[in-house]
């Protein structure tokens, strides 16, 4: 049992390690996924119309990320920030029931989320990764008084629950002193809502533009959901949206229209026209304040395709 319980802490550290030495400028904040450096070229473009995806839809990813990226260069020049493209996600094609690519006027909409890392403070990056080696150090000390038998189990039990708190609560002080996460999704069918309204409860329907605040009480600090890391987060909505029946979250209103998502009706707006947009901004609370404030009134409401 004392073996492998050391083994345990060893791997957790061992964790800890790599992602503070990881080969990354952002270090120890959020890294590009690999190959994020390719999305859009030629021969990102051309393997993915196997999916099958048309090069209608191809040209609109081409199209929103060219538009983010121009956003992000306008904001985080004016504010002297620096920023980068952590991922993207995109739907893949749609085929009919013969197994045929499904036809241009028949297809729902093609949608598409881009997330973007900004660094507004250098030096509290810094301080984080300083942090962060220390902390290593420190928990390597321990781990290996542990494995020496320096340390009873018990106590070794609790100083890695001692690590783990900390590591916790410094994460989310690191980051939201110097981190702001963008998220752009386009043509998504759900929007989930992370925490509780300041003020009044969010409302049943959105129609035009909307900012909703949240404030998260227990952020998780390595959430693959970006959102859920920080106690502030805001939501930009552009489009028509309502409220879902449990409250949390929000769909977009041609989700509730059949005709608009299944594959046999000829639709009113294309799959690659812009229906709906929700932008996720977590992170420091001022920094939010200053995108929203950047914004040209209509910016995002403005990429919302009209009959």
């Amino acid at each position: 049992m004392r073996t492998v319980s050391c083994f345990l802490l060893l791997i957790s550290l061992i964790g800890t390690g790599r992602r503070a030495t990881a080969q990354c400028a952002f270090r120890p904040a959020d890294c590009p996924v690999s190959g994020a450096d390719q999305y859009g070229n030629a021969d990102d473009s051309t393997s993915r119309m196997s999916n099958p995806v048309l090069p209608l839809e191809i040209t609109m990813e081409n199209r929103l990320r060219r538009w983010t990226t121009d956003l992000m260069d306008r904001i985080t020049t004016k504010e002297n920030w620096k920023y980068a493209e952590l991922s993207e996600e995109t739907s893949s094609g749609a085929r009919a029931t013969d197994g045929a690519v499904l036809a241009y006027p028949l297809r729902p909409p093609h949608w598409m989320e881009i997330h973007y890392l900004i660094v507004i403070n250098d030096d509290s990056l810094g301080a984080w990764l300083n942090w962060l080696e220390t902390f290593s150090r420190r928990r390597l000390d321990a781990t290996m008084q542990y494995a020496k038998q320096q340390i009873s189990h018990d106590v070794a039990l609790k100083a890695d629950k001692d690590f783990e708190a900390e590591r916790r609560r410094m994460d989310i002080h690191y980051r939201e002193a110097c981190i702001l996460i963008v998220e752009f999704d386009f043509n998504m069918d759900y929007v989930k809502l992370v925490g509780a309204p300041p003020a009044t409860a969010p409302p049943p329907a959105i129609a035009g533009s909307s900012t909703l605040w949240f404030n998260n009480p227990d952020p998780v600090f390595n959430s693959m959901d970006l959102l859920e890391r920080c106690h502030a987060n805001a939501i930009q909505f552009a489009g028509a949206f309502n409220r879902t029946p449990d409250g949390q979250g929000y769909r977009p209103a041609w989700k509730s229209d059949k005709s608009a998502t299944n594959f046999s009706t000829p639709k009113r707006f294309k799959s690659d026209q812009v229906q709906s947009i929700d932008c996720h901004l977590s992170g420091n609370s001022d920094a939010i304040r200053k995108w929203l404030a950047d914004l040209s009134p209509g910016e995002l409401s403005g990429m919302i395709a009209h009959p």
